[in-house]
């Protein structure tokens, strides 16, 4: 549980003790409610006594940008190709493209390709080809979690609620992850 203290209508602090009791009368304390606590900020308004967001696009924006961050963290999580899981972060993606450049460099100027690629779970030996099917698996997965989080962010905005918004949000946020 969360408590909000409002000066001015305005969430200025938060505690996670009850603070009945414990403060001068005249220090107003209100519950936030459970399905806010982890999205009240100080920016967050006080309105006949109920906490909320200052908007409902304020709130949008916060669960858009919590879809962003786990869009990310899910990108991270790498793709298993061949039994070794390639790391799909944004470095890693250009760390294929650029080896798969200079794989074709190399072709062009007559020559063999063959590199050793560090994979979370080890080294793995790789020519052009499976580097290059590699790279293209990497990029499915990674477009994947783009495309869920589009999913997930038009059903936030198509909210015309606090609750309605933040229901999707906890709806959706578990689940659709590519590879998951």
């Amino acid at each position: 549980m969360m408590w909000a203290r409002i000066d001015v209508g305005v969430c200025a602090e938060f505690v996670t003790d009850d603070p009945t009791g414990l403060y001068h009368p005249s220090i107003l304390w209100v519950r936030v409610p459970d399905a806010l606590s982890a999205w009240a900020t100080h920016d967050y308004v006080c309105v006949d006594g109920a906490v909320q967001p200052p908007t409902l696009d304020y709130l949008l924006a916060q669960l858009r940008a919590a879809v962003v961050a786990r869009r990310k963290t899910e990108r991270d999580r790498g793709v298993l190709i061949g039994g070794q899981r390639w790391r799909s972060d944004k470095a890693s993606c250009d760390d294929v493209s650029t080896a798969l450049t200079l794989a074709n460099q190399v072709e062009l100027a007559g020559g063999g390709f063959e590199t050793v690629w560090k994979t979370a779970d080890g080294f793995a030996r790789v020519g052009k080809a499976a580097l290059a099917s590699a790279g293209l698996a990497i990029g499915v997965f990674v477009q994947a979690c783009f495309a869920r989080e589009e999913e997930l962010s038009a059903a936030i905005d198509a909210a015309e609620t606090v609750d309605d918004a933040l229901t999707a949000y906890a709806v959706g946020i578990d689940l659709g992850w590519p590879g998951s």
